[in-house]
């Protein structure tokens, strides 16, 4: 499950309307009600007390709801997966759905009655995985061609063309592939994940670079180019961004130390 977790997280009612940071080595604790989420390819299933929901891999800032007076957890996975958990292409979701409305009525009443009789946020981040898990091993199959794109794009590799190379197949079985797997376009991921790096070297404190010095080392044309860049991600500028990183859910596709508390 290690490959598959970008995290886990939980978010808590009483807060202040703003949000709130998480780092991928701590549990998170998010804004409640809208939740303002950055994009970064990844799919989460999430349990606010009431509803079971996935929330899609999108192209542009979403605010995702946290509307109940319970604790929200949430466990994000990796680019990639969502077709193979959830079981439909990923092209055809919605920002954010319930999961009734993919999977049977019995079957979300049973694990939604599971969730709301766990004792604890970990016992919950825990049947989460569980049921990831199960999914994976019970139902369907990950394309192993687009994780290994994945990888690829997400080492710095621009060209589509020299990707779908890589992975032995054509431009257009690997456009129609990321369609079904990610939900997004090769060419969109790589801009994301490049944005994603853009936003870990921002908040990074060791790192007293200016920004025209990290547009450059993350393959940004110029700041200007970064600057575009973050107006279409994030609603924002790269100095907004710079100065409010440790206070933004940036959606970071750091893998997890452990199972559930990463």
């Amino acid at each position: 499950m290690v490959a598959v977790l970008a995290c886990t997280w939980e978010a808590r009612p009483g807060w202040p309307d703003q949000p709130t940071g998480k780092d991928t080595r701590t549990t998170a604790v998010l804004s409640p009600r809208m939740l303002p989420v950055l994009p970064d390819g990844c799919l989460d299933l999430t349990w606010d007390g009431r509803h079971l929901r996935a929330a899609a891999a999108t192209a542009g800032p979403t605010r995702h709801p946290i509307d109940t007076p319970a604790d929200t957890v949430g466990l994000r996975l990796q680019p990639g997966w969502a077709a193979a958990v959830l079981g439909v292409p990923a092209h055809h979701l919605p920002p954010v759905l319930e999961l009734s409305q993919l999977w049977s009525t019995p079957t979300v009443r049973q694990l939604e009655e599971r969730l709301s009789h766990a004792a604890t946020n970990p016992q919950r981040r825990d049947l989460l995985t569980e049921l990831t898990a199960h999914r994976l091993t019970k139902h369907h199959r990950v394309d192993r061609q687009v994780l290994a794109a994945i990888s690829h794009i997400a080492r710095g590799h621009v060209s589509v063309h020299a990707t779908a190379e890589a992975v032995g197949l054509s431009v257009r079985q690997l456009r129609r592939r990321f369609d079904e797997h990610v939900g997004l376009s090769p060419k969109t991921l790589h801009i994301i994940l490049r944005f994603q790096h853009f936003l870990r070297a921002a908040q990074d404190p060791n790192q007293r670079r200016n920004l025209a010095d990290i547009a450059t080392t993350y393959g940004y044309s110029d700041q200007s180019h970064l600057t575009r860049e973050c107006r279409r991600l994030a609603n924002s500028t790269p100095r907004s961004l710079a100065i409010r990183a440790p206070q933004i859910e940036s959606r970071t596709r750091d893998r997890p130390k452990s199972r559930t508390r990463p």
